[in-house]
């Protein structure tokens, strides 16, 4: 998850406002063999009229970034590698507009440099990289006990 999900996760916490609170998670070795190349997961959030699902693979030569959320007004599907989100309502499907892909890891890092020349606070907050390793580290919990839940770090999770 590491490889395929943590962007997934910061994509999920960004477009809901929510924490991830508890995870189900199943893993595959479908090409590598020293890491998973294909994750599936589902999320409980801290709003609970929200459902979420994440899915991720680097296998067979390509990737995919599947994120999936739905309330009570609607459904989002979006795939961040591809580029593309559906709102659905309902029997209807809606493509929604999505900004022309950046070099990420270079607007980061410029971002970084920024910060650092201006005395700001950085785009990208340590509690923000925090929040994506502790759902990837429930996430490894989960996959090893074959999809049970397992609660991310910092919450407490009475259900």
């Amino acid at each position: 998850m590491l490889h395929t999900g943590v962007h997934s996760f910061d994509l999920l916490r960004v477009l809901t406002g929510c924490e991830v609170t508890r995870v189900w998670c199943r893993t595959a070795q479908i090409v590598t063999r020293e890491t998973e190349d294909s994750f599936a997961m589902t999320c409980q959030l801290s709003n609970p009229s929200l459902v979420a699902a994440i899915a991720g693979s680097r296998a067979m030569g390509g990737r995919a970034g599947l994120v999936e959320l739905a309330g009570a007004r609607g459904q989002l599907l979006a795939d961040h590698v591809h580029g593309f989100v559906h709102l659905v309502r309902g029997p209807e499907r809606h493509m929604l507009a999505v900004p022309s892909p950046v070099p990420t890891v270079r607007e980061t890092l410029g971002a970084f440099v920024r910060a650092l020349r201006e005395g700001t606070s950085f785009p990208i907050s340590i509690e923000d990289g925090l929040r994506a390793v502790a759902v990837a580290d429930a996430a490894y919990r989960s996959a090893e006990r074959g999809g049970e839940g397992a609660a991310v770090a910092g919450f407490s999770c009475a259900t």
